[in-house]
């Protein structure tokens, strides 16, 4: 099976990377004979399945400590057909081009991931990754581990991931690293912007949780006063559709108007001449401020308002 080796500086987000790429099918264990542990998991390309190794960081392949021993010994280990995805730090290119020429050197298959690509807008850096890619002559895509920017190019390309032909003196290698960071990189001075600084504080767990807890109370108190304006909205409208023209206004009626067909137990009452589209609701309203009065009427009228089919236009209810 082929293999891809992640390879970096400590810190620069290879595990991110690495969990990017393989999800969560991965297996942690000790390099034999030691107890410094890698990850290493499966990824498919191009229909294939392949196997993914995150190699302890390393600032050098001359080792000064045993985690960067074992990733020197896991790097002479790699057959022709495997391919080294160099992991750098875009926002401190200088450092980290010191383990990409070593890894030229070693005439492996490269291709180098600029992580933290987002982070060098925030403090101002640009790099030219087309630029940077031809003077290294091996592909150099930029992403956001963390975000995922980029990623699914990363995979695109790791199939184009060669021996890089860039031939420089060892003893000129910080002076080379020089020259190329002076040719692809420029750096201006830049504040935040306040949308940028909140960007920062909402991934940070200090500042993240309070800021959550803010947007979800004020987006709730965002739903409930625009459901008030609705339902106030939709009742002023009912209402408007439901309210009769002036013609067609019930009216309150002095016992000395009451129609002459009324028999005379009602001549000391007032009535209510119902209009068209009245119904029980409509009707119970003209006496919202005395429920009392309501229900003598109601009682009274107990015959008609006790069946809505019974309440018909210019039909007179008692009034007590």
């Amino acid at each position: 099976m082929v293999k891809i080796l992640l390879m970096g500086n400590p810190n620069v987000g290879k595990s991110a990377v690495f969990n990017r790429l393989t999800g969560a099918n991965v297996i942690v264990s000790n390099y034999p004979g030691t107890t410094v542990e890698f990850t290493k998991g499966i990824m498919r390309i191009a229909g294939q399945h392949v196997e993914l190794i995150d190699v302890p960081g390393t600032y050098s392949l001359d080792p000064t400590n045993k985690a960067e021993q074992i990733a020197v010994e896991m790097l002479k280990c790699i057959k022709e057909e495997d391919v080294v995805i160099n992991v750098v730090e875009a926002t401190n290119l200088e450092r980290s081009l010191n383990l990409t020429l070593q890894l030229i050197k070693q005439n492996v298959p490269i291709i180098i991931a600029l992580n933290f690509w987002d982070e060098t807008k925030h403090k101002g850096i640009s790099i030219d990754a087309g630029k940077l890619e031809n003077i290294l002559k091996v592909p150099c895509v930029p992403i956001c581990a963390v975000t995922g920017e980029g990623v699914k190019h990363l995979v695109e390309r790791i199939e184009e991931a060669k021996p890089s032909l860039l031939e420089y003196d060892e003893q000129e290698k910080w002076h080379e690293i020089g020259n190329i960071v002076d040719k692809v990189q420029t750096i201006t001075h830049r504040h935040h912007t306040l949308l940028e600084r909140l960007s920062d504080a909402s991934v940070r767990p200090l500042t993240g949780l309070p800021m959550a807890v803010i947007v979800l109370f004020l987006t709730f108190k965002l739903i409930r006063v625009a459901a008030k304006v609705a339902a106030s909205y939709l009742g002023n409208k009912e209402d408007e559709e439901q309210a009769p023209n002036p013609e067609q206004q019930a009216t309150i009626t002095s016992a000395g108007s009451v129609d002459t067909d009324l028999d005379s137990s009602t001549a000391n009452l007032r009535t209510y001449t119902v209009a068209s589209g009245d119904t029980l609701s409509r009707i119970s309203k003209q006496f919202y401020n005395d429920a009392n009065q309501w229900q003598r009427i109601f009682d009274a009228n107990r015959d008609i308002l006790s069946n809505p089919d019974r309440i018909l236009p210019g039909q007179h209810l008692r009034i007590p």
